[in-house]
């Protein structure tokens, strides 16, 4: 099993970003191009170690999601499937990832 309880995290440290958004992980070279430099800040910015790190990526739908009692509309024009994923949104990604994780940590140990 993959958490905190397996045998490769008893001593140490466990972290699971969970991400989600909309098309952009629909194309594996995005999932490619962005993944090493979400292990690289993480390495950077705090004592984790790679080993330590698990991070899934979801791409949804817009419909998927619901926002002012609706489902959020399609995008008037679909993202380039080969543009390169900016630098900037990294710490956006990470910093979602990890209000995630922050709220299943809440919720598990907790309530």
């Amino acid at each position: 099993t993959i958490g905190p309880d397996n045998i490769d995290h008893k001593d140490g440290d466990f972290f699971w970003a969970d991400i989600s958004a909309f098309t952009v992980f629909s194309d594996p070279e995005n999932c490619y191009e962005v993944m090493p430099k979400i292990f690289s800040y993480l390495t950077k910015n705090t004592n984790l170690k790679q080993g330590d790190i698990y991070i899934t990526l979801n791409d949804i739908k817009p419909h998927h999601v619901g926002r002012n009692g609706v489902a959020v509309p399609p995008r008037a024009t679909p993202l380039s499937s080969h543009a390169p994923l900016p630098s900037a949104l990294l710490p956006g990604l990470v910093a979602g990832g990890l209000a995630f994780v922050t709220l299943e940590y809440w919720r598990r140990y907790m309530l």
